[in-house]
């Protein structure tokens, strides 16, 4: 029998030999507190939630591990997908592959999805990453919305959907301006390319309180069930029903993008349409 004793000075508890075994490689002071606070329970008690500790951890440096992978395959890809894209061009205007041209083309476009798909990939690995908050600096979030807005309008009018003006209260917030405004652009378009022509789209900021600037993105169109919307914020998380466009990768941007900042999003429902809605923190 092993005595522990937790760094808070609870109750010592005597844990049998098999718990404490199980303790030993987790080397976590975490967990050994956690279990002498459940041993008056039983062992067996103690024992199953270590068991789930660890398992939880393990899940996470597992779900870590593919996130760097997929960086890194994305790296490694970009650059000789990018030479095989400009030899494909460099090939469809010889004169002789006049035959094939078209069938050039279209691999050529399927080279671009690809290398766009690989630059988001490398995007949200380096939001993940942390990096970014090095640039952080006191940014007008209306004023940065205004201008996203602004700058999308024809492109959104041009699809047959309708951009209704921002509502939009001054709030300032800390963060990268480049990464802020891929996020708005990131959700107009996501309601560009999922939902059919004449849908509204509507950006309203407010302060929900003294500590949070409220950003939302809603729009009418059919929107995403309740037990999809987990999914759609996972990577390549493309669902049902929702056409060949994109590689599922917008909302899990604009997700990377919300937690850097130490903020949230959650998407809900419009009735009719999706409401996304991002809390950022303010200074």
């Amino acid at each position: 029998m092993i005595t522990l004793r937790s760094s808070r000075a609870l109750t010592p508890a005597i844990l049998p030999l098999p718990l404490c075994a199980a303790l030993a490689p987790a080397g976590d002071l975490h967990l050994a507190t956690a279990a002498v606070a459940v041993v008056t329970l039983g062992a067996a008690a103690a024992f199953t939630l270590i068991v789930r500790r660890r398992t939880l951890r393990q899940a996470d440096r597992l779900a870590d591990d593919a996130r760097n992978i997929t960086g890194v395959l994305a790296h490694e890809l970009r650059t000789p997908l990018a030479r095989l894209r400009n030899e494909l061009s460099l090939v469809a205007h010889d004169p002789g592959a006049e035959p094939v041209r078209a069938r050039l083309e279209e691999v050529q476009a399927q080279a671009d999805a690809l290398l766009t798909l690989f630059s988001s990939l490398l995007r949200i690995a380096e939001v993940d990453s942390g990096v970014r908050r090095e640039n952080f600096a006191a940014i007008d979030l209306a004023e940065l919305v205004r201008d996203c807005a602004d700058m999308m309008e024809a492109a959104v009018e041009e699809s047959g959907h309708r951009l209704i003006p921002p509502s939009l209260e001054p709030i300032a917030v800390a963060g990268d301006r480049q990464l802020l405004s891929q996020m708005v652009i990131n959700l107009v378009e996501n309601v560009v390319r999922h939902t059919a022509a004449g849908t509204e789209i509507r950006i309203m900021l407010s302060g929900s309180d003294q500590r949070w600037a409220k950003l939302v993105v809603q729009d009418d169109g059919p929107g995403i069930a309740p037990a999809d919307r987990a999914r759609a914020l996972d990577r390549f998380g493309r669902l049902s029903g929702g056409g060949e466009k994109g590689h599922g990768l917008g909302l899990p941007l604009v997700a990377a993008i919300a937690r850097l900042h130490g903020g949230s999003i959650e998407l809900g429902d419009a009735q009719p349409g999706l409401k996304v809605t991002i809390l950022l923190p303010t200074p």
